[in-house]
Order: structure tokens, then C-alpha cells, then sequence
């Protein structure tokens, strides 16, 4: 490891593993109240505290307080996902940095339970390092997906490829012509 980590005791990496592995946790409880129930608590107050409170309220709330719940189909859309992706993350580092195969567990869910290459990967060596932006963590998979997407949105569709047929054929018959 470089810089100010270099000399963390192994013990500090372990009790930071737990705590984040237990946020990981608790952004699961979000992203199922997110996902399911489609309900979401934030701060109304200033507004740069109420953007960050959607990330940073994981307790109950009381009577009189300025934490509001919110619900919508929004929320099942944009922050269920949002809220699993950071669970995820958290769960996956908390994991490594308490000595477990977190980003391997990953790798291989995001695999298919095939062992291949990887999707995510994990240095400590690089925990520090502008490169990672100083968590230790590289996606190789945006890299091999980024073909992918810019054929996706980058390319025109041909006027006679459509998704829904515009008079009132059966889809099986528009397909057919």
C-alpha cells in the first residue's frame, strides 16, 4: 500500500471490513424498501443535505423530525437499483478488507458460477492510489462492455427494424414481412 495507508495495522482493516460490510447490509434493507415497497426517506432541509440524506439515513425516525418518506414508482425504478449496486460494493469490500473472498464472490456471481475472467478487481497494493481513485478497486468489465453500449446507442436503427408493428397486425405478422 502507498502513502498515508502503508502502515494500518490489519486489525483496522478488520473492524472498517465489519462496519462496512454491516452499511452494506443496511443499503440492502434500502434497496428492499426501495425495490419492493417502493419507499424512500430523505431530509427536508437544505437541499445539498437532503441529495446526500438519500445515502445517509439508515435509522428509524422519529415523530418530529424533519426525515420524510416518500413513495413512488421513481423509487422502484432509479433508486431500488442504485441502492442494491451500493450494497454490493459495500458488501464486497467489507468483505475483502476482513480477509474473505469478497470481489471473488462477485466475480463469480457476475460469471455465471463460472471462473473467468474478472469483472471486478481488488489490490490492496493500490489502496491509496489516484488510479483506483483511492480505494484499491478497478471494473475491467466497463471496459469490455464500453463496445458494447456505444454499438447499442451509437448506431442508427434501420426504418424497417421495429419493435411494435404501427397498424393493428399481430407482432408475429409484422415479423413475418
Amino acid at each position: 500500500m502507498t502513502g498515508l495507508l502503508a502502515n494500518v495495522p490489519p486489525q483496522a482493516w478488520f473492524v472498517f471490513g465489519v462496519i462496512l460490510s454491516v452499511l452494506g447490509l443496511s443499503f440492502f434493507w434500502k434497496a428492499f424498501q426501495a425495490m419492493v415497497k417502493g419507499r424512500l426517506k430523505y431530509w427536508d432541509g437544505f437541499l445539498p443535505l437532503t441529495l446526500a440524506s438519500l445515502f445517509l439515513l439508515h435509522g428509524p425516525t422519529g415523530m418530529r423530525s424533519l426525515i420524510k418518506e416518500t413513495e413512488g414508482l421513481w423509487v422502484h425504478m432509479i433508486f431500488g437499483p442504485i441502492y442494491m449496486f451500493t450494497a454490493i460494493l459495500c458488501l464486497a469490500a467489507g468483505m475483502d478488507m476482513c480477509f474473505l473472498p469478497g470481489t471473488s464472490t462477485v466475480n463469480l456471481v457476475i460469471n455465471g458460477g463460472k471462473i473467468g475472467s474478472e469483472a471486478v478487481i481488488f489490490d490492496k497494493n493500490l489502496i491509496g492510489t489516484p488510479s483506483t481513485l483511492f480505494t484499491g478497486y478497478r471494473f475491467p468489465i466497463v471496459n469490455r462492455a464500453y463496445p458494447v453500449l456505444a454499438k447499442l446507442f451509437g448506431t442508427k436503427a434501420d426504418t424497417k427494424d421495429k419493435l411494435t408493428p404501427d397498424n393493428q397486425e399481430s407482432l408475429g405478422q409484422a415479423m413475418n414481412h
